[in-house]
């Protein structure tokens, strides 16, 4: 496994692991999904750690109920947002 630090925001850095066979940078998060409804809506991960995790792409449908438990391997995000709810993300997978 290798490690690789990833910059975030405030909040200081955070461990993320480096996927060998692609070239993004991805961690592995686990908490609660959320659904914010702010200008149309927005999916959510508030992180076992406390950290909230905007989610940027279409959170897969088999865990997209507000309040439900998910394990997720994401990939930071540079995106823009309006919403500025939390750390931008995309999810690779989730359960």
């Amino acid at each position: 496994m290798h490690y690789a630090l990833c910059t975030t925001y405030s909040s200081g850095p955070v461990d993320c692991l480096v996927n060998p066979n692609q070239s993004g940078v991805y961690m592995h998060i686990s908490g609660i999904v959320v659904f914010e409804d702010i200008e149309g809506g927005v999916w959510g991960i508030v992180g076992d750690d406390g950290i909230r995790y905007q989610v940027m792409n279409d959170l897969p449908k088999s865990v997209r109920e507000a309040g439900r438990r998910v394990e997720a391997e994401v990939e930071p995000s540079s995106a823009v947002t309006i919403f500025q709810w939390g750390r931008p993300v995309r999810v690779l997978s989730a359960r």
